[in-house]
């Protein structure tokens, strides 16, 4: 029996319970004699030596990215950093690159190093399915340190962030149709994440709703999330475009700035003109976004903000604050130059 346990039998969130058996005033009577009776029924008697481990923090955040090398994972933990700086804590940063004996360790690294909290950002928690086994992992460590997750993961109880990407798809479709856009395709990313498979679904949809001419060989264009394997996505598409006399796009949504790179390398280098041929439009809104040839127009999460929520939330975490069971981060679509191209195609 633990005070998570304790808590999803009385109805009331695990830092509730904490602040019931530490003595906290900040807990309603109702509450606090829910939680009374049934430590009572149950005979519950916390470890003094976690009691003491609560009492005694470390003021610091570990944080579990999957790529440093990705700039929105780089942009998040200064964003990030900097906030949780400035409230006094510290954060360590593991790179997990993806690879499940990685992020293990690291989290296994956090927990001896006794972190106030722990999150993670990216890598296994974004897998459609996780490898077996990791989903146990997190809720076991939760009972001791708080874990904070960004995205969606089923069967896992922790508090989470997440990304409005509906509405950020939403805005992207609609300021292509606005551009007289009619064929759009969507490239990059692979099917096992969850967020990238939402965005072509997402995609599909939003394809109809707006009337565009659709075809199969526009959607489930995988690669994973660099330059080079846009570029060969990019290659193995359009090739097979040629082979089954599909039209080209006039338009890409890009999964990230990274695969935009990819695509935009790729049309330099077979005369493919961005955008009067073909526009752009990517996700993640990075400085690298900025730098292109020509500059990319990107959905922005605002980082300064997504990081400061972040370690505001592992922090009140880390302090047995409530904190909401899903927060999301709204975006907005930045226009530059390479989806800036009017067709001819007339728009009502």
């Amino acid at each position: 029996m633990t005070i998570y346990d304790i808590a999803r039998e009385a109805g009331v969130s695990p830092a509730t319970v904490s602040r019931v058996l530490t003595g906290n005033a900040r807990v309603s009577p109702e509450k606090r004699a829910r939680v009374e009776s049934l430590l009572e029924k149950h005979n519950f008697q916390p470890n003094e030596l976690a009691r003491s481990l609560v009492r005694s923090r470390t003021k610091s955040i570990g944080l579990l990215i999957a790529d440093v090398q990705n700039e929105y994972y780089s942009s998040l933990f200064r964003a990030c950093s900097r906030a949780a700086e400035e409230r006094g804590y510290s954060l360590m940063v593991a790179n997990g690159f993806s690879e499940l004996d990685a992020e293990y360790h690291a989290l296994t690294r956090f927990e001896e190093q006794q972190m106030d909290v722990i999150a993670v950002i990216g890598g296994m928690v974004d897998r459609i399915e996780p490898p077996e086994g990791f989903v146990e992992r997190l809720e076991q460590l939760r009972k001791r340190i708080p874990v904070l997750v960004l995205g969606e993961v089923e069967n896992c109880s922790c508090p989470s962030i997440r990304l409005n990407d509906r509405s950020a798809m939403k805005d992207i479709m609609d300021h292509l149709a606005k551009m007289g856009n009619r064929r759009c395709a969507i490239i990059g990313g692979m099917k096992e994440v969850r967020s990238t498979l939402e965005k072509n679904r997402q995609f599909r949809e939003l394809s109809s709703e707006y009337g565009f001419e659709l075809h199969e060989e526009y959607i489930g264009n995988w690669s994973d999330y660099t330059i080079e394997g846009a570029f060969l996505a990019a290659e193995i598409f359009f090739e097979k475009l040629r082979k089954k006399s599909v039209p080209f796009p006039e338009a890409f949504v890009t999964i990230n700035d990274l695969t935009a790179a990819g695509v935009l390398h790729y049309c330099h280098m077979h005369g493919i003109r961005v955008p009067e041929d073909i526009s752009l439009v990517s996700f993640d809104n990075t400085s690298f976004s900025r730098v292109l040839s020509p500059p990319l127009s990107s959905v922005d999460y605002g980082y300064d903000d997504y990081g400061t929520l972040i370690a505001d939330t592992a922090i009140r975490l880390a302090e047995n604050k409530e904190v909401p069971l899903v927060q999301e981060i709204e975006t907005r679509l930045v226009v530059r130059i390479s989806s800036g191209y009017q067709r001819n195609t007339h728009v009502e």
